[in-house]
């Protein structure tokens, strides 16, 4: 199973950028989720998310493990995200991650990124500094006054760069309203994604990654530092694909924290996703 998951680098230089982080040390929430799945019946697939904090309760790594069962024989794939929280600095100032894809080489694959910020302590450059794979791409991020993200995708030709990709989240009260993304050579739109959203407060959420790392860490649509809710519906538009929308229920404990989901084909009425938090 792959992942969109944090990639990026460069190899212009920064001179226009600064590397800028708060240092703080304010904890993420006082229920911080140890761990989070999403499994995927159609498909059997299940990806879980485990997290590591350190002492001050900042998020440290990200240990993602998906699990494929729809073949002969189940199918194990990890990725482990690990930030450099060395220096005391929070957000931190770059990230590590190790693949490991279970009959697809390169097997331990890695790179380690750095990452520039703006005075507000968002994200501008996504850079991969150190890789044992060739191969360049680049995440730059734009903010406007409403708090919209585009992400701009590019990759490396020969002395140059060209933008494959621009991906543009719509925020709205601190939710990613709409996301839209095109290849930028044909204009050809690859998704469009909307969202409505309940009371119920996303696990994942936290106000300092959300307003740097966050865009990085939405994985996959399922797994989402950006949105301070969990969704009631999800629209999922691509390319050449029939539109499909999944409608969400949530449960919570004694305490209103969300420990599990299920997302159901509103079409159908056939459940497609299944949450579960651990706290």
């Amino acid at each position: 199973m792959k992942y969109l998951i944090l990639l990026s680098l460069l190899t212009m230089t920064f001179h226009s950028c600064s590397k800028t982080s708060s240092n703080t040390g304010q904890s993420i929430q006082e229920t911080n989720p140890n761990s989070c799945s999403v499994y995927l019946p159609q498909t059997h697939q299940k990806t879980v998310e485990v997290f590591g904090y350190n002492s001050k309760a900042q998020l440290e790594t990200i240990n993602i493990y998906g699990y494929d069962s729809s073949g002969g024989s189940p199918i194990t794939d990890s990725i482990v995200v690990s930030f450099n929280l060395t220096q005391g600095i929070y957000p931190a100032p770059g990230y590590n991650v190790r693949y490991h894809y279970q009959g697809d080489p390169v097997v331990g694959e890695t790179n380690y990124h750095e990452l520039f910020y703006d005075n507000q302590t968002r994200v501008t450059i996504d850079s991969v500094t150190i890789s044992n794979i060739n191969g360049f791409p680049v995440q730059h991020y734009l903010y406007d006054n409403n708090g919209n993200t585009t992400v701009q995708w590019l990759t490396q030709i020969p002395n140059n760069y060209i933008i494959n990709e621009i991906d543009t989240l719509f925020i709205q009260n601190d939710n990613i309203l709409t996301d839209i993304n095109y290849t930028a050579t044909t204009s050809t739109l690859n998704y469009l994604f909307t969202r409505s959203y309940s009371t119920h407060i996303n696990p994942l959420y936290n106000k300092i990654l959300a307003n740097s790392l966050g865009c990085l860490l939405v994985v996959n649509n399922y797994f989402d530092f950006r949105s301070n809710y969990l969704p009631t519906q999800f629209i999922n538009q691509e390319n050449g694909s029939p539109t499909i929308t999944i409608n969400y229920l949530w449960t919570t404990d004694a305490t209103g924290s969300v420990v599990s989901g299920v997302g159901t084909d509103a079409g159908n009425g056939s459940v497609r996703e299944i949450y579960n938090y651990r706290y």
